[in-house]
Order: structure tokens, then sequence, then C-alpha cells
């Protein structure tokens, strides 16, 4: 699936609810999308909605608004406008799971949700540092493949992966029909669709088309393709015919005369008359580098046409040596589009142009073997790769949400006369430090060992932490009205602390200061003499640090390493 540049976006703030209400009702579902626009985000997501829809699934619609496309609503099947109209009109009520369904780096924080699911693709060996933090803040991530699970693993996301496999329409995509008429076509036909992007190897696809075939031959190519930003327009045509003739006379040394025809459809084709497309081809291929999924495959296949792709990236999920023809690669290498900052330092696959000239030639002399692959290719679709599968994986993934949200809030009420509250900044990512986190998370256990409550103090701008979390326990203590009057509060001072969090001792009980890395200039900062004179201890985490106290005046004896002695609580 295509994977457009980056455009950041708060796509839920305005569509979910902004308060949560405790309640034992069963879990519901709540998905965000781009759903009405001519994009593989999509037309997955309506693919999936609708199945869901199907299955009796009651799933609240809220898509991304600033992406809907004027007039696209009307181009839908009618039964589809309907299910996705119906979903639209529900209310969302807690408790409900949010689904945010687009490019990872559009990822956000949903308060009033129980857990928040994201469900992206990328179509390289790795992923931008960005797209992987803004992952690891989602309760789970729902992935089209097992080639996404490792390479999203590989890059450091640590968020609980599950696969939601993609899915198509085999009533829609069939390959009884009428078939688009494509002025200049003649003989075996090949079709590509594909956005003019490296990624998309149109450069290895010119280049084995300009080896296999001479002008001679009866066989064209058929280029359903468009320039990002200039789809529609009138130089969009001219200067995609201006392309191809550059590299063929620059890379390859021919004329375009010179080889079997060419032809470029530089229109967009309405989804209505997509099937009608694959419909009059004989061959789809696509010499990809890399793909999120590869929905055009699935289309083609689907309609029983023999499809020629990349034996890499996550299309092998559905795409096997029996119903496909893999192209060979000559490795991995960098990832180079200028245009697409996010693939930097990712790689991506060679595919061999010698070998897919072969295959060419193979496809366009072989009739039969065409009719036996693309037989086989729909047989395969229909049989496991219809919409249902994926609504199926969706609710099997929801089951598992629900007992993990359970398990989260299963810590028994704090009754005991004794508590241990943590600085606010532990909920606020902008502010909470890995160390930090580490250390509440190792502490936590030891200190419910000694019956001591464990809590935060409340802020408005915390966040729950991922589901995951060690620390979604102490998260879920913090929001309950805890009446114990606390034994100790212990404040983490780091730079955020310098930055301008208050020092706010504790009515009653020890104060315990726990220090990040901080200079002395740093500590002068924030030690008045009115905190110098609250703090009992301060817990430091080195023996440089505790040197640095000694020179403002703090006595040894208030002074650890830290060596917590709760039986002193």
């Amino acid at each position: 699936m295509s994977a457009s540049p980056p455009s950041s976006h708060n796509a839920t703030s305005s569509h979910v609810p902004t308060h949560h209400t405790p309640t034992r009702d069963p879990l519901r579902l709540v998905w965000c999308a781009p759903i009405y626009e001519a994009t593989g985000y999509a037309d997955e997501a309506r693919g999936i909605l609708t199945a869901l829809d199907a299955a009796s699934v009651p799933v609240v619609l809220r898509p991304v608004q600033e992406r809907q496309v004027p007039g696209f609503r009307e181009q839908l099947a009618p039964n589809m406008a309907r299910a996705l109209a119906a979903q639209e009109r529900r209310q969302a009520a807690p408790p409900f799971v949010l689904v945010e369904h687009f490019l990872a780096d559009g990822f956000v924080p949903a308060p009033a949700a129980d857990a928040v699911v994201g469900r992206t693709m990328f179509e390289t060996d790795a992923l931008p540092p960005d797209w992987v933090a803004a992952c690891n803040r989602m309760d789970m991530l729902w992935v089209p493949s097992a080639f996404n699970m490792h390479t999203f693993r590989s890059a450091g996301v640590t968020t609980p992966l599950r696969v939601v496999p993609g899915g198509i329409d085999c009533e829609r995509f069939t390959p009884h029909g009428p078939a688009l008429s494509i002025a200049g076509a003649r003989g075996t036909v090949f079709l590509s669709v594909f956005e003019w992007r490296q990624r998309k190897g149109w450069d290895v696809l010119l280049q084995a088309w300009a080896d296999a075939f001479a002008a001679h031959d009866d066989v064209t190519l058929v280029l359903r393709t468009y320039i990002p930003g200039l789809a529609n327009t009138p130089q969009s045509g001219d200067l995609l015919n201006t392309l191809v003739d550059m590299f063929l006379r620059e890379q390859c040394g021919r004329e375009r005369h010179e080889v079997a025809p060419i032809v470029v459809l530089a229109d967009l084709i309405g989804e209505h008359d997509l099937p009608a497309l694959y419909r009059a081809a004989d061959v789809y291929v696509s010499p990809t580098r890399g793909e999120g999924w590869g929905r055009p495959f699935m289309e083609a296949m689907a309609c029983a046409k023999p499809v020629i792709a990349t034996r890499w990236s996550a299309h092998l999920s559905f795409m096997t040596e029996a119903n496909s023809v893999l192209v060979d690669i000559d490795g991995l290498v960098p990832a180079h589009d200028p245009e697409v900052p996010i693939y930097r330092d990712t790689r991506w696959a060679a595919p061999s142009v010698a070998h897919l000239r072969e295959s060419l030639r193979r496809l366009g002399s072989d009739p039969e073997h065409r009719r036996r692959i693309g037989e086989r290719a729909r047989a395969d679709m229909i049989a496991h790769w219809g919409w249902a599968h994926a609504a199926s994986a969706v609710e099997t993934h929801m089951a598992e949400l629900a007992r993990t949200i359970a398990a989260s809030r299963a810590t028994p009420a704090i009754e005991t006369t004794k508590c241990v509250v943590w600085s606010s900044a532990l909920f606020e990512p902008a502010t909470a430090s890995r160390a930090q986190r580490a250390m509440v998370a190792a502490l936590a256990p030891a200190l419910a060992s000694y019956d001591i409550g464990v809590r935060a103090e409340r802020s408005a701008t915390a966040v729950r932490p991922p589901l995951h979390d060690a620390l979604t326990p102490v998260w879920h203590d913090t929001q309950r009205a805890l009446t114990s009057t606390p034994a100790l509060k212990i404040t983490w001072c780091d730079a955020a602390s310098v930055r301008g969090e208050r020092l706010a001792a504790p009515a009653t009980g020890r104060w315990v200061l726990c220090s990040g890395d901080l200079t002395p200039a740093a500590w002068r900062a924030l030690l008045n003499d009115d905190v110098l004179a609250r703090v009992d201890e301060f817990w430091v985490s080195s023996q440089a640090m505790a040197e640095a106290l000694t020179t403002l005046g703090v006595s040894q004896d208030r002074i650890e390493l830290p060596n917590l002695e709760l039986d002193r609580l």
C-alpha cells in the first residue's frame, strides 16, 4: 500500500469523546481514517469497515475531515456508501477502543479512549525515528503482514504488534464484465498502476521493457501513472511522456519508436472504473522496490490476471510461486528518493532487470501460462483474502484488548495507611525521563511488597501510558480517590524540573528529591532555603552527584545512593 509523504495532523482531537465515565459495558470500536479519498489507506479502511458492518460489529466511523475529496462519496457503490453513512451517524461513548488508521506520524494520544490502536504499514526495511516514537505511544499496532511485524520490531517498536491482513472484494474485482478501451494498445497488454515515484520501480520496468521487446513485437505496456501534485492537470500527460522518452534515450540508448508501444494514461481513473482497467490487460507488472501491502496486486489477481512483482516485502503474504511471477532481487540497497525524506537511512529491494526481462518475454509469448496463473490467483483471492478475514482478525484483537484493559485495572484499591506519591511529571511525555520511569517501574513492586500504595500527583496534562507499559498499574492508582495519608513523597528532579516544575513539599510525611543528571548549578537553581529545610533525603544516581550536593551544603546523612530502607516508612 502506498505511503504518502508525512503530514502530521491531530486526526482524532475533534472526533472522539472528551470525557470518560467508568462502565462495565462491552468495548466499542471507534475508527478514525481518511475514508473519502483515492488512497490505499482509504480503500483498506473502507474494506475493513464494510466487512465489520456485514459481521454485525457496531463501529463508529470518524472520517479525517480535512482529507475528504469533494464528490468522492458519490463514486462509491451504494451498499458501501450506506454502510459508511450509518457508521458515521453512530455516537461514540466509553468504554471504547480508538483505531487511528493512517501514517504513523499522525498518531496522537486520545485520553478519552480505553485503548488506542495504530493501523499502519511501511515499505522499507526500517522506520523513521519519529514513527518509532509514535508507534510506541500506542496500546497496540495492527499491521497487515509478517513483513511489517519484522521491520517494525527491528526498528525499535516495543508496542504489541498484531496482524490484521488486507483484503479484496472479489465480487467487484472480477474477470467478468466490460473492459476499458485503451487507445493505442495492441496485442498482449501489460498494465502497471502506480504513482511516479522511485519506489515503484518505473525505471526498472522501462529498462526491462526496452530490453525485452522491439517495435515489431505485438505487445503494449500501459502505464496508469501520475506525478504527485499534478494528477489530472493538462500538463501531466505531456510531462510523463517526456520523462519516458528521456529515460529510454539516456538510460537505455533507444528512441521510443524503437521499442514496443508504451501508452501513458495520465488522467485519474475513477474507483468504479478500476475493475474495467484491469480487465483490459493480459498481465499486471510492477517491479516495486518495496510495499507496505500491495493493493493493486490483489485487485489484478482477483480479476484473474497474472501478476509480475518483486520477490520482497509485504505482498509476499499473498503472492506465491504458484499464483504469481516473482522477480528476483539483487539484494537490498539504500532507499533513495529525494522527494520522500522518510525513507532516509532505510533500505529497499533492487529488482533484477534481467529476471524481469525474462518474465516479460515468457508471459508475453505463452497465453496458456498466463491463463493458469491468473485462474490460480483469483481462486486464492476468493479462498483466503476476502475482507471477512480482516474483520475476523479485528474481532480477535479487540477481545485481547478487552482482557488487557481489565488486567491493567485489576490492582486492588489501596487501603493501607502508607502511600508513596510520585511527582506529576511521571505521566507527562514532555517531561518524564526514561530514567525516572525506569526507577518507578522498578520500585513499585518493591513498595507493594511492603504494603505501601503507590500513586502520582494528579495533573491536567498527564497522559495514560500504553497498556503494555510497566507504569500502567501505577497510572490507574493515580486515578483513584486515595484517602491514605502519604508517608513519603518522591519528587524527581531533572532538566525539566529546572525549567519550571515547582518543588511542592507534602503536607505530611517524608519528602525525597530523586535526581536525574543535574549539575551543581542546576541543583543550586532548585534548592532554595525553604526546600533545603524541608527535604528529608536526596536519592542520587552517582557518587559525583552526591559530591555535587555536598558542595551546596547538603549533609552526607541526607544523601542516599540510593539504599531504599522501606522498613523506615
